[in-house]
């Protein structure tokens, strides 16, 4: 008993008040670790509630308004060759609950034709905190490659051959990964600081103007299925052309802007051409331009029992030969029906 009692009072004789502890460099590492592994515990998970993910960035941001373009930069051969690359500039409303500061923007410019990317541009966007329900200054995103040529109006002269790109927009902020918003957006054949190229003026363009006319037209639309309950429905407008001049007309090329109501302006695919001569007098042959961007729908039945929600188009034909800029021949509606389908109503 008396050992078990002296073994206790020795123990307990070695017990520290808090003054000894304190005392203690070890009380000292022991406490810094704990608040150092509390500290890092509240970094790590205030971090990951403050970080947003894709979802939250789309539910935040709405791009209320976007003009696409080319302009012009500076090369070292500015003597010889003109440099251009593709612009969008858009404006992005806070539909979310919280401000918005610090945004990362990209626009990744790809080929129309195959989907492959050919540029892209990049914006630190929002320095001071866009508040909910405010709308952007113009953010600005520029490629950083491009096309060049011996000048401006060379583009314009060979549109068919200057490839047609679109692009999509990408945000990133509060640690998001980049996250799309908005659609896809044609990039304009038009190249900022000059005339569009259906306002070009020459002599050849006179004449041009003076001796073609649309005889006769037909617009509408066509429809392809992708998959069940998804269609896509694409503006087309059919033509010819009468020679009404004393001369004949030869080696035509064709283009369109088809003028969505309420997406802005689209271009036609492919740049038809008349090659055959057309005599004072005569009819061309006829004429197919077709949007290349449409629009989406669950089915036709679906587009019918809708009709007023049926978005309208408007369809501007443009016409140029080997020695003129393109001359607007006349706008045109689009009829709302779909060719080769019985008008539905229920």
């Amino acid at each position: 008993m008396n050992d078990n009692d002296s073994i206790f009072n020795k123990y307990n004789g070695e017990k520290k008040d808090l003054k000894q502890r304190i005392n203690d460099p070890k009380y000292w590492i022991n406490f810094i670790l704990i608040a150092a592994f509390l500290i890092a515990a509240i970094v790590i998970v205030t971090s990951f509630k403050s970080t947003w993910n894709s979802s939250q960035v789309r539910r935040s941001m709405e791009i209320v308004w976007q003009e696409t373009e080319w302009r012009e930069v500076k090369t070292n051969f500015k003597d010889v060759m003109v440099k251009i690359v593709p612009v969008i500039s858009l404006k992005v409303k806070n539909i979310g609950s919280e401000p918005l500061q610090f945004v990362d923007f990209e626009g990744v410019f790809e080929f129309v034709l195959t989907g492959k990317t050919h540029t892209s541009g990049y914006s630190k966007s929002m320095q001071n905190p866009l508040k909910p329900g405010e709308i952007s200054e113009k953010i600005v995103l520029s490629g950083a490659n491009g096309y060049t040529a011996s000048s401006v109006k060379a583009f314009y002269e060979k549109l068919e051959n200057w490839k047609k790109l679109r692009v999509k927009i990408f945000a990133r902020t509060k640690g998001s990964p980049p996250s799309r918003i908005g659609g896809t957006y044609p990039v304009k054949q038009v190249i900022k600081g000059n005339r569009e190229f259906l306002d070009l003026d020459s002599a050849e363009d006179e004449n041009l103007k003076s001796s073609l006319k649309v005889d006769n037209y037909k617009s509408e639309w066509i429809y392809k299925i992708q998959k069940a309950g998804d269609v896509i429905i694409y503006p087309l407008i059919d033509l010819k052309v009468k020679n009404i001049g004393d001369t004949d007309i030869k080696k035509l090329v064709f283009s369109a802007v088809f003028s969505f109501e309420k997406s802005g302006d689209r271009k036609q695919s492919g740049y038809p051409m008349i090659n055959r001569v057309i005599k004072p007098g005569d009819l061309s042959k006829k004429i197919t331009l077709t949007a290349e961007f449409g629009i989406s729908v669950s089915s036709l039945q679906s587009l019918y029992d809708n009709i007023f929600e049926w978005e309208r188009v408007k369809v501007k034909v443009l016409v140029k030969n080997m020695k003129s800029g393109y001359i607007l021949l006349g706008e045109f509606p689009v009829d709302q029906k779909i060719r080769g389908v019985r008008v539905i109503r229920k």
